[in-house]
């Protein structure tokens, strides 16, 4: 065993940290699916919390949403995110504000990133932004919301598929653990059992009644205890839970 798979990076959503076997094992790239009518933030926020909670570092890179919206999601879950940004125990790398560099608008952020149709560029402005934690050798979970922008932003699917793919080759080496967000509905087929046979993990939320949604695992690399049977999901006043279905 590993010094990764000693300490795997778990939610702090019990049924579901039990039903992964104690969470995802260190050095995954992981996604989250989601469809219309539901969605993945607040799940992945959980584990970004999590992390940060316990004194790891992290990262959000986001494609779809400003700062503020993940401010007003972390406060619910008892996280100030100014204060972490300050003393970058984590970062923020806008791919929001000009993602396609064609206005003049300029982002307030450090860390930006101006043309997502190139995985390349996407990639070196992680690696930018966490240069300060190579030498702390502090546990890092990172969040890209969401790979389904960048995917659909590049020129083809192999070029898209190498951001993945170098993340993937990144986090084995320093033990990082990312979240990737992805809709499912609007990718092929094709491209999506791609993805899904590159990555470490798959996590998917579907549509459940009127009351819960489904949470199932479908893939977990290097854990041989998950558990596929699905789970309830709901969320109540910003908070999540997870229960496993009676």
């Amino acid at each position: 065993m590993s010094q990764f798979d000693q300490n795997p990076a778990r939610f702090g959503l019990p049924v579901l940290d039990a039903a992964l076997g104690g969470g995802i094992p260190r050095g995954s790239v992981i996604l989250l699916e989601d469809e219309i009518g539901v969605t993945a933030d607040l799940m992945a926020l959980h584990f970004l919390t999590e992390g940060l909670r316990s004194g790891e570092t992290g990262y959000v890179l986001s494609t779809e949403h400003p700062y503020k919206y993940y401010v007003d999601n972390l406060r619910v879950l008892g996280v100030n995110a100014d204060i972490l940004l300050e003393t970058e125990r984590m970062v923020f790398i806008d791919a929001f504000s000009n993602p396609y560099g064609y206005s003049d608008m300029r982002s307030e952020f450090k860390n930006v990133v101006n043309n997502i149709t190139q995985p390349r560029a996407v990639s070196e402005a992680i690696r930018r932004a966490m240069l300060h934690t190579q030498s702390q050798k502090i546990p890092c979970r990172g969040l890209v919301d969401s790979v389904s922008a960048i995917l659909l932003a590049s020129e083809n699917v192999r070029t898209a598929l190498s951001f993945v793919q170098n993340r993937i080759a990144t986090n084995k080496d320093d033990g990082t653990v990312t979240l990737m967000t992805l809709h499912k509905d609007i990718h092929s087929d094709h491209d999506l059992k791609a993805l899904e046979h590159l990555v470490d993990g798959v996590i998917r939320i579907s549509i459940g009644d009127d009351t819960y949604s489904s949470v199932k695992i479908i893939k977990m690399r290097g854990s041989y205890t998950f558990s596929k049977k699905p789970m309830a999901m709901t969320v109540s006043a910003g908070q999540l839970s997870i229960m496993e279905y009676q």
